[in-house]
């Protein structure tokens, strides 16, 4: 939902709340997007380490709340990016000035009638949006890197591999899109502002249309089922287990593991 605050139309703000509003809209997206990126790609992180494990010789503990010291480590990363933005080059609210309409009086007078669009501005938007598109670009990459890495993992309850891979190729693409659009469009603020809109409401529920519909309807189908988690897979140690037999027909699994010793 943070990232819908992008969609706040600065004109029907005051005066006085127009800066908080480009602010609150920069720090919604960049932040939105690491939080729903970095809690998706902690999960399969976990995933991807105990599938890795294939000797069981580390004791892995991989909780939730190590997953979120991760998430909570990139949104602190993109928090100081923007921090530091906002001091050093701080947004501030200008009128652009994206019409001209010439109409003609009773009295046969002509009049020029100028439309100003308040957008958002910094001297420093370049750099430091270059550099939030890397940092998030990276993570992005790793995304790929763990779906591609995972995606012999049959248990749907852990392996979001394919899901990942979809919404990656759905945001590179809308961002693409976006980017090209941004500078074609860069002196018409309005059809700029709807074209970002579409192109981030777009990302947004198509990403979370892929990662929970599939869990909604496993679960509406089979509300009793007791699938296999990454907590239940992360006991399975030479710790407390010699030979771990993993066996889940119904989520296409069934494998053996065995800790040999020298």
């Amino acid at each position: 939902m943070l990232c819908f605050q992008y969609g706040l139309e600065k004109k029907q703000t005051t005066a006085t709340t127009t800066k908080a509003t480009c602010a609150v809209q920069l720090f919604c997206h960049w932040i939105g997007f690491a939080t729903t990126f970095g809690s998706m790609l902690s999960k399969t992180w976990r995933v991807y380490r105990i599938f890795t494990n294939t000797k069981m010789k580390l004791n892995m503990s991989l909780r939730d709340p190590h997953l979120l010291i991760i998430i909570g480590i990139v949104v602190t990363m993109e928090t100081i990016v923007l921090v530091v933005w906002e001091i050093c080059a701080s947004h501030e609210v200008k009128n652009q000035q994206i019409e001209i309409d010439m109409r003609t009086e009773d009295s046969g007078e002509k009049i020029n009638i100028i439309v100003f669009y308040p957008v958002c501005e910094s001297e420093q938007a370049y750099y430091f949006n270059w550099t939030l598109r890397i940092m998030n670009g990276a993570l992005l990459a790793f995304g790929a890197f763990l779906s591609w890495e995972t995606r012999q993992v049959h248990i749907d309850a852990l392996n979001d591999s394919k899901t990942i891979g979809l919404c990656v190729y759905n945001v590179v693409i809308l961002s693409a899109v976006e980017l090209l659009l941004t500078l074609l469009l860069k002196d018409k603020p309005i059809e700029l502002h709807g074209v970002s809109s579409v192109c981030l409401f777009a990302g947004t529920f198509v990403s979370k249309t892929l990662i929970f519909l599939p869990k909604m309807l496993a679960v509406y189908r089979n509300p009793n089922a007791n699938p296999p988690t990454a907590l239940n897979l992360e006991s399975l140690t030479p710790s407390n287990l010699e030979v771990a037999t993993i066996n889940s027909p119904e989520h296409g699994i069934t494998s053996k593991t065995e800790d040999k010793m020298d």
